[in-house]
């Protein structure tokens, strides 16, 4: 499943959910992590949800900046597939050729 999200209005990606969004990945960033052979369960979750949204928040900032210089891009996202304990998502920056998707 794909899914477009186009950018609108003056401060993309200005609103408060998205600084609450960077709240949570500086939440998730404190605190030093243990090898992996001693990390507990709740450490090993935190991990992979720092660097989920720190991934999130980089791509999320180059799209931010290339809709401020006035390029016309979308942000793409497909699903590549769910199973139990897996999920693989793709997010992309693509031009917008003005094509609804």
């Amino acid at each position: 499943m794909t899914r477009a999200v186009a950018a609108e209005g003056p401060a993309p990606l200005g609103s408060p959910s998205f600084h609450a969004l960077r709240e949570l990945l500086r939440t998730f960033s404190r605190g030093g992590m243990p090898s992996r052979a001693s990390r507990s369960p709740e450490e090993d979750a935190r991990l992979v949800v720092f660097q989920t949204l720190n991934e999130l928040v980089l791509l999320l900032d180059q799209f931010r900046r290339r809709v401020e210089r006035g390029e016309p891009v979308r942000l793409i996202v497909t699903e590549r597939g769910r199973q139990l304990g897996r999920a693989v998502v793709e997010i992309a920056i693509v031009r917008d050729d003005g094509a609804r998707r």
